[in-house]
């Protein structure tokens, strides 16, 4: 059985995305250290990603993990770990990344079907 070559696939979402995508800025959650016994925040800063946005389906909200107004984002692995409480910056507006529903077949990051909640 010949062995499926994930690499090429990821290869090919990547170009798709940057091909048909916008580009976003995705913003780090804040991290806390302790420093000399004093917490220190620091946000690293905001990366470019490129992203497709999809509306999510009538029938995927349920109204409690998917919401009403909730957007689906299909975006490239170059940025690696993508998280929730990480936030995507769509036409001026902040929103939170809610899961972030990584693509890894075979231990190859593919692409993220990032699922969006605006902030308030």
């Amino acid at each position: 059985m010949d062995n499926f070559d994930y690499d090429s696939m990821g290869n090919i979402a990547t170009e798709l995305i940057a091909k048909f995508g916008v580009a976003y800025y995705l913003k780090r959650a804040a991290v806390t250290n302790t420093v000399d016994g004093v917490q220190v925040v620091t946000r690293p800063p905001a990366v470019k990603i490129m992203g497709v946005k999809v509306e999510y389906n009538q029938k995927e909200i349920d109204g409690t993990l998917i919401k009403a107004g909730d957007l689906k984002m299909v975006c490239d692995a170059r940025v690696k770990d993508i998280a929730i409480g990480d936030k995507v910056v769509i036409s001026g507006q902040s929103w939170r990344v809610e899961n972030p529903n990584p693509v890894i077949p075979a231990d190859t990051l593919i692409c993220y079907k990032l699922q969006l909640r605006m902030e308030v």
